[in-house]
């Protein structure tokens, strides 16, 4: 992915949620496809908040760790 759609990514990742919503409007009135632009991952260090796991997100660790396909889930 180039440079510029993943500075992009990281400046939409930063944006508060009423702006994200703008964001993407103003992308669509472009006809530019959101879905194009790489995802990032969190960040991790100093400071990055972890939120705990949902009761089904939870759930599918748990059976991923028994040894569960991958495949299963798609």
């Amino acid at each position: 992915m180039s440079l510029q759609a993943t500075d992009l990514a990281r400046r939409f990742a930063g944006l508060a949620p009423e702006k994200r919503v703008i964001f993407l409007e103003r992308l669509a009135e472009r006809g530019i496809d959101f879905a194009v632009l790489p995802l990032l991952a969190a960040p991790r260090g100093e400071g990055s908040t972890q939120f705990p796991l949902s009761a089904a997100q939870a759930r599918l660790w748990f059976l991923a760790q028994l040894g569960g396909s991958a495949a299963v889930y798609h």
